[in-house]
């Protein structure tokens, strides 16, 4: 069985497979599995030894990895002939694909000016940061919204060097964001 993608879905689906007796090849874009639980949630609310203990706990069940290997259309692999960018696929081809490739899409405001130079979405902020690349922002930050995923760039923000302030603004009332 092909697995697309090394997030939540496509570990769990692995583990469960190998479980089951089935051989089972994880495809992962990215250089490391974990997706959204290591791009995503910084590392002070889910420290990555944890998270690599989990996934060497899963493919210790012998589930075989390709990493940095994405896959276009998942339903290639089915009886597929053709290695994929040199990659081995059985001559048979797989015979079921389980297609976990996650929900990467930042979603806009929908406000003006979120498209202005000096503005990042929330998620691809975190993923810059959790992936150690340089952030793009300045020493005086603003966060706008309440969720989680605000919180989390705040509190990733205000870690960063050269950060000064980090502001955080929202429509609800404190009282409703607890």
């Amino acid at each position: 069985v092909a697995v697309v993608g090394g997030g939540p879905a496509g570990l769990t689906a692995a583990a469960d497979l190998a479980l089951m007796g089935y051989g089972v090849t994880l495809f992962e874009a990215r250089p490391k599995l974990g997706g959204m639980l290591r791009y995503g949630i910084p590392a002070f609310r889910l420290p990555k030894d944890v998270l690599d203990r989990e996934i060497q706990a899963i493919l210790g069940l012998g589930v075989e990895v390709k990493t940095n290997t994405r896959i276009s259309e998942p339903k290639d692999l089915l009886n597929s002939r053709e290695p994929s960018r040199g990659n081995s696929i059985p001559d048979e081809g797989f015979k079921a694909v389980f297609a976990a490739i996650g929900a990467w899409a930042h979603r806009g405001l929908g406000i003006p000016g979120e498209d202005a130079q000096g503005v990042i979405g929330g998620l691809n902020f975190l993923c810059e940061a959790n992936e150690g690349s340089a952030c793009r922002i300045g020493p005086d930050v603003l966060v706008l919204g309440s969720s989680d995923l605000a919180l989390d760039a705040a509190r990733t923000a205000i870690r960063l060097p050269g950060v000064k302030s980090v502001s955080l603004a929202c429509m609800e009332a404190r009282e409703e964001m607890l």
